[in-house]
């Protein structure tokens, strides 16, 4: 899940690379075809896909001579590709690189089965230590081991709206759930659709939810969820919950139906005035919707 409260995503190096580059050396003396390195992910959808081309790219630009393979699988929000790489990790296939979340979902997972090598050696030898936050290095580490490369980082909290729609119904970007809700009330009287989602793949409306907490419990509230400091059934998550049931009141009638980048579309369409989606959406309007921010968009 993608949170502005930060949730990264990562590629992570496995021991695979070694055994890559040992079967290259072989290949190379037999006269064969290099080994190509494989970089999986579930990044195929738009916008998304932008960013996994520019960084082979860029790979590729450094590293001329290393074969790539774009070895993405589509579909599910990750769920396909993380039943493929659990299908080669335990036919002892592994891709030489594979995405995973930072955090437990690796540590909790391959790690603790053992699958993993540490890169500590890796991030001394190139001088990472200094180059994350401590915080985000913790993040990626268990029992003192380093497993994870972070790749990026996404902020999951963000508003987007209609620049055009707001204006020719003189209307402001809400600040406050409050103003969300006159907005709102203003844009359904016009049959403007207040807010867009598309929870084809349910991670789009817990994600909505996840922002709702954040803003009604604040970040240290948030934090307070995970560790057990605040209660599930706390006055506040309930506030916030009922704050979540009523803006589900506003969106589109087809939502089920819908993926995260439908939803941006109705907005960036104007059929839809507002969509809470994580900052990658940016990429989507700018780079395949052709948008202008500030102008089209906000």
């Amino acid at each position: 899940m993608k949170k502005g409260f930060l949730l990264s995503l990562f590629l992570v190096f496995v021991l695979a690379l070694a055994a890559c580059s040992s079967e290259q050396g072989s290949k190379e003396e037999k006269g064969e075809d290099k080994a190509k390195l494989d970089i999986f992910s579930w990044w195929t959808g738009a916008g998304e896909e932008d960013g996994l081309k520019a960084l082979i790219a860029l790979f590729e630009e450094k590293y001329p001579d290393v074969p790539i393979e774009n070895a993405a699988v589509a579909g599910g929000a990750g769920t396909n590709a993380k039943a493929v790489l659990a299908s080669r990790m335990q036919g002892d296939d592994p891709p030489a690189t594979f995405q995973v979340h930072g955090g437990a979902e690796l540590n909790d997972g391959w790690v603790a089965a053992g699958k993993m090598e540490p890169l500590n050696d890796l991030y001394e030898a190139e001088g990472w230590n200094d180059k994350f936050p401590q915080d985000l290095i913790d993040m990626v580490s268990k029992d003192g081991e380093i497993y994870s490369v972070p790749v990026n980082i996404h902020r999951g909290n963000v508003l987007w709206y209609n620049k055009h729609v707001f204006e020719e119904n003189g209307l402001e970007a809400p600040t406050t759930f409050d103003e969300f809700f006159e907005v709102a009330e203003a844009l359904k009287a016009k049959g403007i659709t207040p807010l867009a989602l598309g929870d084809k793949e349910p991670w789009t409306a817990t994600h909505l939810y996840e922002t709702v907490l954040l803003g009604v419990l604040g970040t240290d509230g948030y934090g307070k969820l995970w560790t057990g400091e605040l209660a599930f059934d706390d006055a506040k998550v309930v506030e916030a919950t009922e704050i979540y049931k009523k803006m589900l009141g506003y969106i589109n009638e087809d939502h089920a139906s819908r993926n995260w980048q439908d939803a941006s579309q109705l907005v960036a369409d104007g059929e839809a005035a507002m969509n809470v989606m994580g900052d990658w959406a940016k990429g989507y309007f700018v780079n395949d919707l052709k948008l202008a921010v500030n102008e089209d968009f906000g």
